[in-house]
């Protein structure tokens, strides 16, 4: 039965750690915006303004951090009544250069939960959100590409891309989990299309417009780590056969 059972994983922040990377970024930008004369709240409310706008509009592209954070640059401008300049704005926007492609260190027990999903059938696949040659590159580093069938890369992360990946996978939701640390792109739009979901909370900086409280607890299983979810894979699809 599991040679049919598909297993979705998450990537940044479920399998590979990620975040410090934004937030090393996030500060740099900061500490760019004082030097200007700016206040570090002025600078860290506008950036997060313009990442939300940036994000709804076009996702989670390569580019996305930077373009926000020279939009913030021009706001906070607009603001103090002066005018923006060039060469501010590329020092600005400098720390959002590349973030994607800084090198990531994978999450304890990732490789060995993988393998272990790998080893007992399950066909598995990535979902996440980004550019596609940074994040296939992360799990080239990881050696971990072969284990899955496909990679998936989105700039959003909602209920069409799960029906997608199912639709492309050739698998029903009843056949499928996720595997994710955000409960706002992983594990609500999964249960919204009709999988069963497993949360792994990332212990670390969190991404403030990733938090959201669970919308199917029903259909939700929270571990404390990734090396709990391949016993919790394993109870989604014996649970699924029990209620069919």
């Amino acid at each position: 039965m599991t040679a049919r059972r598909l297993v979705i994983c998450d990537l940044d922040e479920t399998l590979v750690v990620t975040t410090h990377h934004f937030h090393n970024a996030t500060q740099g930008f900061v500490r760019e915006m004082v030097e200007m004369g700016f206040t570090g709240h002025q600078a860290i409310a506008a950036l997060r303004h313009e990442e939300a706008r940036t994000l709804s509009l076009a996702g989670y592209t390569e580019h996305f951090l930077k373009r926000a954070m020279g939009a913030a640059y021009r706001s906070l401008c607009r603001e103090a009544g002066r005018m923006p300049l060039a060469i501010e704005e590329r020092i600005a926007t400098e720390h959002g250069n590349g973030v994607y492609w800084r090198p990531s260190q994978p999450i304890d027990g990732a490789r060995e939960a993988i393998e272990q999903l790998f080893a007992s059938g399950y066909r598995l696949a990535i979902l996440t959100k980004g550019p596609e040659g940074p994040q296939n590159h992360k799990l080239a580093v990881m050696e971990l590409r072969n284990f899955f069938e496909r990679v998936f890369c989105f700039p959003h992360k909602g209920v069409q891309e799960f029906r997608q990946v199912l639709k492309e996978m050739r698998s029903a939701p009843e056949n499928a989990v996720m595997i994710g640390n955000s409960i706002a792109s992983d594990i609500n739009p999964a249960t919204a299309a009709g999988l069963q979901a497993i949360h792994v909370p990332y212990d670390g900086l969190e991404i403030p417009f990733e938090l959201a409280p669970i919308a199917q607890p029903e259909a939700v299983q929270t571990v404390s780590s990734i090396a709990e979810v391949p016993d919790a894979v394993a109870r989604a699809f014996a649970a699924e056969l029990e209620v069919v």
